[in-house]
């Protein structure tokens, strides 16, 4: 007879004509981090730029680089969850003054494949925040070997170029990933 399970566990059958055993059900996310970025980064207009996530709110396993290179390294052979949340500013400016924002992964320093250009006129993807203020929030799934690298890339264009491009600081530009169990 087989004796009780623990808590967490499943019974788990070994194939055809076993006896069954209790194995741990749920797995593990990590490696994991997110990242925010704690300070206005102005932007230059019709240009991709790196975004600048500089402080950690949470990591394990893997490594982000929050002081030079602002990217993220898993260090474990996976397929991994890529969450990116953007705040557009454009002080001065008014909605119908943007053309489009758009976010893109690079991935060890190139357009990721097939390219996640993140792009359509704001009205239509993003969120429209307070007068001259636009959200942009994209997601990926992607597989990466431990070595892969990964980064954010921000575009901005508006009609009116007297006003700045901003990616407003705080929890709202944000960028985090987590493996998924199991792969």
């Amino acid at each position: 007879r087989l004796g009780a399970g623990t808590s967490g566990q499943f019974l788990q059958t070994t194939g055809a004509g076993a006896n069954p055993v209790w194995a741990s059900a749920g797995g593990d996310n990590t490696p994991m981090f997110s990242a925010y970025l704690s300070s206005t980064q102005t932007i230059s207009d019709i240009t991709w730029t790196k975004v600048e996530f500089d402080t950690i709110t949470i990591t394990d396993g893997g490594t982000y680089d929050n002081s030079t290179n602002y990217r993220w390294t898993p260090g474990v052979i996976g397929t991994y969850v890529i969450k990116v949340s953007i705040n557009f500013d454009y002080p001065g400016g008014n909605y119908s003054d943007l053309a489009d924002v758009r976010v893109r992964f690079y991935l060890n320093g190139v357009v990721f494949t097939p390219p996640f250009d993140f792009f359509n006129h704001y009205a239509v993807v993003a969120q429209n925040e307070g007068i001259g203020r636009v959200q942009k929030q994209s997601d990926a799934v992607i597989s990466m070997n431990a070595t892969d690298y990964l980064e954010v890339y921000a575009y901005m264009d508006h009609a009116f170029l007297s006003y700045p491009n901003n990616l407003v600081e705080g929890r709202m530009t944000s960028f985090s990933a987590y493996k998924l169990i199991g792969s």
